[in-house]
């Protein structure tokens, strides 16, 4: 049900895909239905079709007939979930920005529940709420993770690589380097640093019904280990963390 006591703010949804011409259809049905149910009416979403060998491209481009609110972009090749974010985010017209994965992975609940969010502060931030459904190597990775980045920088989220909907101006004013997986910490940690606000929402994970994750390989977590050590030099040393309070 949408809060009647605040206002609704605009919104851009930015959905990277590849290879996934079995899931990218719903879940841009999914994200259109959870937009209408909580009373955004001002809003586009941002379908990157990277570099994908199947149907996925075709279907995004019929997403798009179907509704002009949703914008397609093609990448050739392949690009990489950061990037397709990084350049959601200097495609954005609209007051708020965020992500929701093409896999179709997210219960359509918890995408009702991240949407709805959206707007009461400066960040809406998702956590696994099912994470024994996980396997054990990626389940001590995230917490390992998690735990780390809160260490190191005195911060007390519960998750930094979920589906995240912040300010657009905020996410243009921090720096924003990487384009691989962690490049959320990367503006996360700045940003909650400063003290912008913050709400959590537990978010549901459900099989996926096509395809298969590719998240959990050694290229992907030593690009996270040297991006963690660039902002942990960033924050401390450099100090190069822009002054955001006034945005």
């Amino acid at each position: 049900m949408t809060n009647m006591s605040r206002t609704i703010p605009s919104v851009s949804v930015i959905i990277p895909a590849y290879n996934e011409a079995g899931n990218i259809a719903q879940t841009t049905h999914t994200v259109q239905e959870a937009l209408r149910e909580g009373g955004f009416l001002d809003y586009e979403i941002l379908i990157f079709d990277d570099g994908s060998k199947d149907k996925t491209g075709e279907i995004a481009d019929a997403l798009h007939a179907e509704d002009l609110r949703v914008r397609v972009t093609h990448n050739r090749p392949n690009k990489g979930f950061g990037y397709n974010f990084q350049k959601g985010i200097e495609f954005a017209q609209k007051e708020y920005v965020g992500l929701i994965p093409g896999d179709n992975e997210i219960s359509p609940e918890s995408v009702r529940n991240i949407i709805a969010a959206v707007g009461d502060t400066d960040i809406t931030n998702a956590y696994h709420a099912t994470m024994a459904a996980r396997s054990a190597s990626r389940r001590i990775i995230s917490r390992t993770f998690t735990w780390l980045i809160n260490k190191l920088f005195g911060l007390r989220l519960r998750y930094f690589n979920g589906p995240t909907f912040i300010r657009t101006k905020l996410l243009r004013a921090v720096p924003r380097t990487a384009m691989g997986f962690g490049f959320m910490m990367e503006i996360l940690v700045p940003l909650v640093r400063a003290g912008y606000g913050v709400v959590e929402v537990p978010m549901v994970v459900q099989p996926r019904a096509y395809g298969a994750p590719t998240a959990l390989r050694p290229k992907n977590i030593w690009r996270v280990v040297k991006l963690i050590f660039v902002v942990f030099f960033r924050v401390y040393f450099t100090r190069t963390i822009p002054r955001l309070r006034n945005i």
